[in-house]
């Protein structure tokens, strides 16, 4: 607000006319006009006399809020978010791993009662674990990207390189690509190694009731023992559990391995970026 619109406004509050405040500060209407219009400003020596006509101090007369609208962002600055609010996403990694690991154990149960009636039978226990794995996929996708653009943060980029010396030193983190795909191969094999050893029983079960009468006790000594006593399906569960585990452990280390060496690796080169531009 400009100094004329103040003098106008106060004067309006006191029911002042303009010959009256012309004559408490000691110069002519003309010259109130003109201070109320903008075409001119009081002198220095009259802004004391025409503050105390007006009832206001000379600051206000001359309208000095601005400092005070500066010096307001200081006192209500923004708090920077805290560690919570910028990684909450990460909340949805546990959320997809142990969908992934349950849907795992109920595929197991559903290969070994068969696909045509397990699929089913455990077709409701399915539907929790395909939600928690795809939903914890897209809360971490989703919800990082969110962060991002809610508090402006650029993603971290990695440095670039040349050769094979800094092709390794910059990026190691790929280990955990190979390590989480480890981890996938070995559960592959090992319920490979588990559905052969199923079909080796099933097969057995099956040649065994064709035979009857004295066929029957002779082809019962060409079946190994374990596949009689019931200790053969108990392995079969082991290995699918353990095909599990695998896969659970590979890609959890996997993950963590890659995620958190390319964070060391950018920020280490932001850093030593910023060390060379200030020297």
């Amino acid at each position: 607000m400009t100094t004329g619109a103040i003098i106008q406004r106060e004067r309006a509050r006191l029911g002042l006319s303009q010959e009256k405040l012309a004559e408490l500060v000691g110069v002519s209407r003309q010259a109130v006009s003109k201070w109320e219009l903008g075409d001119a400003v009081p002198d220095t020596d009259k802004l004391v006399p025409l503050a105390r006509a007006l009832g206001i101090s000379v600051d206000t007369l001359l309208d000095n809020q601005p400092q005070q609208a500066e010096e307001r962002p200081k006192e209500t600055e923004e708090k920077q978010p805290g560690w919570l609010a910028l990684h909450w996403y990460w909340i949805g990694v546990p959320v997809c791993l142990w969908g992934a690991v349950r849907f795992g154990v109920v595929f197991s149960f559903l290969s070994m009662a068969g696909y045509a009636v397990g699929f089913l039978v455990y077709l409701p226990y399915l539907i929790l674990p395909l939600t928690a794995l795809v939903g914890g996929l897209i809360l971490f996708v989703q919800g990082r990207r969110w962060t991002r653009r809610r508090y402006s943060r650029k993603p971290l980029t990695p440095p670039p390189w040349k050769g094979p010396r800094e092709l390794i030193a910059r990026r190691w983190y790929w280990l955990g690509a190979l390590v989480a795909g480890g981890g996938v191969l070995g559960c592959v094999l090992r319920m490979a190694a588990a559905q052969t050893l199923s079909d080796q029983v099933q097969d057995y079960q099956e040649t065994l009731s064709r035979y009857q009468g004295d066929a029957v006790w002779k082809y019962l000594d060409e079946i190994p023992e374990e596949y009689l006593n019931g200790q053969a399906g108990l392995q079969v569960h082991i290995m699918r559990n353990q095909g599990l585990l695998i896969l659970a452990v590979g890609v959890i280390l996997g993950a963590g391995l890659f995620f958190l060496g390319r964070r060391i690796v950018c920020r280490r080169w932001k850093e030593n970026e910023e060390k060379s531009i200030a020297k």
